[in-house]
């Protein structure tokens, strides 16, 4: 079942849906099917649908539509569903889900995602999150002082040292497998 192409994202996918295939041979840009735009509708306004991923196409469109259900699920403050689902997701993909988390929750949540740091399953995850966290509380200042210090103890010596010199480039490096 999918969503008519061109469809307000604030219309109910129900209002909308029809039963037709053409659809899934669209591909938009960077290679990601329209179907992913009915997975972010329904990420939004019925998440357990979408994190059954219905007729979503293998590749970038599965994995963008991942993403996107485990930041909803943050968003709505359900940590333990969004850890979960992720556990869900095939291997290759898996890593890259985990990098997009901390992508909108640093910026939606700060504090909830440094209490929630321990769920990234890796110490390099934990520093990826981290730095990303600190970076967006420069701007935000989300954290206190004491948070930051916090943070600052999931990082890896390397990132630790790329941001410490405040070098430009730290987060495109460290993000450029995101994609």
């Amino acid at each position: 079942m999918l969503l008519l192409s061109g469809f307000s994202m604030s219309a109910a996918p129900s209002q909308h849906i029809v039963d037709d295939n053409s659809i899934l041979g669209m591909i938009g840009p960077r290679g990601v099917g329209r179907e992913f735009t009915v997975n972010s509708s329904l990420a939004f306004s019925d998440v357990d649908k979408a994190i059954e991923l219905p007729q979503v196409r293998e590749g970038p469109t599965k994995l963008m539509s991942y993403q996107l259900v485990a930041q909803s699920l943050l968003i709505n403050d359900e940590i333990d569903k969004a850890f979960n689902m992720v556990q869900q997701v095939p291997e290759p993909d898996r890593e890259k889900v985990y990098q997009a988390i901390p992508t909108s929750w640093a910026t939606t949540d700060a504090e909830g995602m440094l209490k929630s740091m321990d769920r990234f399953p890796s110490k390099e995850g934990r520093s990826l999150a981290a730095v990303l966290l600190l970076s967006t509380n420069q701007f935000s200042r989300a954290l206190s002082e004491e948070q930051v210090e916090e943070a600052k103890k999931y990082l890896t010596e390397e990132h630790a040292k790329a941001l410490e010199e405040g070098k430009a480039g730290v987060l495109q490096s460290i993000f450029q497998d995101f994609e």
